[in-house]
């Protein structure tokens, strides 16, 4: 296990690596994202540009930049500092950060909850009604881009934007949100979302996964015995079929990430990463752009080893 561990900590090490070579040559090296023109505006002198290359060490060779590059991020973890914030980035990322991990929490329950519930309901039910509602469910959700599930949300449900159902805090609700129980009313409907459009996705996987497995001879063989239904589901249905459920959890977080919580973010007006990553591109802060990509790797990279060692233990077959 140790071994795979170090293999799959390796690994991540050289996507980091690569990942910021690409970051480093978009916003660098490419005649289009010299940060020094970037920094003093578009009425700059040349020897104002001049000096502010020198300052940024942008007329060292590129290899010297780039070795300078890796050493602040991986030494120091240092993002450098935000053009339009004139603070350091890693801190304008940890300020922003609670509302997104909490916004992936929330849709990480809802959609686990509801995709492999429904899907071990249907397939302990196949050609029920639940089945059918579930699976037309599930096509929508599936189709739907997750924006236009945002908007609908806020169409049908949001207090101030809705004449249907004005039940739940809407759009930049969280900035006047002061109390807990105020911030999570406010992050219920990008939880359902953001959740639900995952669901879908777990849903159908779910149930074909049990469904495969409640026929195979060994559940034969528990009924036989007299185990309760319940139990052969969920303790043996569900556990074997857990290893590519996770495979795809890592997958589908990676997705999410990469993203659905932008856009998530974007149409509630939630002040996390997602949205700061939008407000740095509008506004063409290289240095937080750059930034928040090279974090949302990171993160990534983690939550996929972290998938991989919950899948090998699990199923032995994958350390080896």
């Amino acid at each position: 296990m140790w071994t795979y561990l170090l293999r799959r900590v390796f690994w991540g090490v050289v996507i980091l690596v690569a990942v910021s070579a690409i970051v480093f040559i978009i916003f660098y090296a490419l005649p289009t994202g010299d940060p020094a023109t970037q920094r003093v505006g578009p009425d700059a002198t040349p020897e104002q540009i001049a000096a502010v290359r020198h300052g940024l060490g942008l007329d060292r060779p590129l290899y010297s930049q780039y070795g300078r590059f890796l050493w602040n991020l991986f030494a120091h973890f240092d993002l450098g500092y935000s053009y339009q914030y004139l603070l350091p980035v890693k801190q304008l990322i940890w300020q922003r950060l609670p509302v997104t991990l909490a916004l992936i929490a929330g849709a990480v329950v809802v959609s686990l909850g509801v995709g492999v519930g429904l899907g071990v309901a249907s397939a302990a039910r196949p050609e029920s009604n639940l089945d059918r509602t579930a699976g037309l469910g599930s096509l929508i959700l599936i189709s739907a881009p997750v924006f236009w599930l945002g908007y609908m949300a806020l169409i049908l449900f949001s207090v101030g934007g809705s004449t249907v159902f004005p039940v739940l805090p809407g759009v930049g609700a969280w900035i006047g949100a002061d109390t807990f129980p105020q911030r999570v009313a406010t992050l219920i409907l990008p939880w359902l979302v953001l959740g639900l459009s995952s669901a879908a996705v777990y849903f159908r996987f779910t149930r074909e996964v049990v469904a495969d497995e409640l026929d195979r001879p060994y559940v034969t063989a528990a009924r036989a015995r007299g185990i309760p239904e319940g139990q052969i589901r969920w303790r043996y249905a569900v556990r074997t079929g857990m290893a590519p459920l996770l495979a795809m959890a890592g997958l589908d977080l990676g997705l999410v990430l990469a993203g659905n919580v932008v856009l998530v973010e974007t149409v509630f007006n939630l002040p996390g990463v997602g949205r700061l990553l939008t407000e740095s591109i509008e506004r063409s802060d290289l240095p937080l752009t750059q930034g928040i990509v090279l974090a949302s790797a990171g993160i990534i990279v983690l939550m996929t080893i972290a998938i991989d060692l919950a899948h090998a233990a699990f199923d032995p077959r994958v350390r080896r």
